[in-house]
C-alpha cells in the first residue's frame, strides 16, 4: 500500500493520536494485502496522520457499507455498561463479524466513523483503543473519524462504529 500524494509507504507514519499507535509497519511486514487495489492519500499540506489516513482510494471489488455496530453481546445486551475500553472492544468485533460475513478482511476497511458519548474520555484512552484496534484489526488504518453525539440507539452504549470496505470481487456473503 502506497501513500499517493507523498510517495510514503505506510510504514513512514508518526507515532499515532487518535489511535494511539506506535510507528505503522508496512503490509510486508507481516500485514495482508487486500487484491484489489488500494492506496492511501496524506496530502503534504496537511499534518501527518496519525492512526488514520486522510483518504482511501481503492477499486477492483465489491463496496460493503457497514451498519452501525455497538457492543451488542449475542443475547442483543450492552456488554460493560459504563466501560469505554470493553464497549470499543466488543463493538469493532462486531464490526469485523459484520465484515468477514461479507467476504472482508480488516484491510479492506476503507473509511470507520467512531461516534462516541463523551469525546474526551475516548481522546484519554485513546492509547488503550490504539491497542484494541492493533489486537484486532493490526496495522492497517483506513480513513477515520470520530464524532461526539448526545445518544446512541442502544440506551447504554458509549460508542458506536460504522463503516464501509471494498471487498474482493471474486468473493461472495456467507
Amino acid at each position: 500500500i502506497s501513500d499517493v500524494a507523498s510517495g510514503r509507504n505506510v510504514a513512514d507514519k508518526a507515532e499515532g493520536v487518535g489511535l494511539g499507535s506506535p510507528r505503522a509497519q508496512s503490509a510486508a511486514e507481516g500485514q495482508r494485502l487486500p487484491s484489489m487495489a488500494s492506496s492511501l492519500v496524506n496530502p503534504a499540506g496537511l499534518p501527518q496522520p496519525s492512526g488514520f489516513n486522510h483518504a482511501v482510494v481503492s477499486g477492483g471489488g465489491r463496496i460493503a457499507w457497514l451498519a452501525g455496530q455497538t457492543a451488542l453481546d449475542a443475547d442483543g445486551l450492552i456488554v460493560a455498561p459504563g466501560d469505554i475500553l470493553a464497549q470499543f472492544e466488543q463493538a469493532l468485533r462486531n464490526l469485523l463479524t459484520v465484515l468477514g460475513s461479507a467476504g472482508g478482511h480488516p484491510e479492506h476497511l476503507v473509511i470507520m466513523t467512531v461516534y462516541c458519548l463523551d469525546i474526551e474520555e475516548y481522546r484519554t484512552r485513546s492509547q488503550r483503543i490504539g491497542q484494541i484496534w492493533r489486537r484486532l484489526v493490526g496495522t492497517h488504518y483506513p480513513a477515520m473519524a470520530v464524532v461526539e453525539v448526545s445518544r446512541l440507539w442502544d440506551a447504554e452504549a458509549l460508542v458506536e462504529l460504522q463503516g464501509i470496505a471494498v471487498v474482493d470481487s471474486e468473493r461472495r456473503s456467507r
